[in-house]
């Protein structure tokens, strides 16, 4: 079962020495609508939360620059982000190889990959989930179905124990496209790496500030 203390939303460390990486994928991979799932039995199960992210095909391109402000003395390390886009290095993806709900792609242009010869990759999300408690977390929705605003983030975990655990160990939450939850599992694997660079908030800890602390 699904529990809130399993959950965390990752963001870059907040170092002043940490350069942010902006990148682009060419062509824009997009989700699609996935409802359906086999369970042990083989039967067939309806998903209406989750949405999968196409693959990344053979032939692609992704460009990662340095965003601005450039620090004076940047330091690379295994997790960069900017807005949706979040950058690993190739100990991240070694790390991460055989772990569900995501795909790798390697780098291949931009003054990251040309000019400082760094080895990055994008960190592909498969999923996207909707699962905001919306009366909990106090959302403010548009006519339209869209999130203005929440108090705080709570997920749904009815929604949750309903799509097996391999789809929601790394997600995007639906509801807010900038918000990415990872599982403990996910932490686990993380920590176990030494890896540096991201940082993960509790879900009950998170609020809108914490982006900025």
């Amino acid at each position: 079962m699904a529990k809130n203390d399993q959950y965390y939303v990752i963001h870059s460390v907040n170092n002043k020495n940490f350069p942010m990486m902006q990148a682009s994928t060419k062509p824009k991979l997009k989700y699609l609508y996935s409802d359906k799932y086999l369970d042990d039995n083989d039967d067939i199960k309806l998903i209406n939360n989750r949405m999968e992210c196409q693959l990344a095909p053979e032939i692609y391109s992704y460009e990662i620059n340095l965003a601005k402000p450039i620090p004076k003395d940047p330091r690379y390390v295994d997790f960069h982000s900017y807005d949706l886009e979040q950058s690993v290095s190739e100990k991240f993806v070694k790390a991460f190889k055989d772990f569900p709900g995501i795909q790798f792609v390697q780098g291949t242009g931009g003054e990251v990959i040309n000019e400082l010869k760094l080895d990055y990759y994008y960190l592909h999300y498969l999923y996207s989930i909707k699962c905001l408690d919306l009366e909990n977390a106090k959302a403010d929705v548009s006519f339209s179905g869209r999130i203005i605003q929440y108090k705080k983030l709570v997920l749904d975990y009815e929604v949750l124990d309903n799509i097996p655990e391999e789809q929601r160990l790394i997600f995007w939450l639906r509801e807010d496209p900038m918000t990415c939850i990872v599982h403990q599992k996910f932490v686990d694997v993380y920590n176990e790496a030494g890896l540096e660079g991201a940082r993960f908030v509790p879900i009950e800890k998170y609020n809108a500030k914490t982006a900025f602390m």
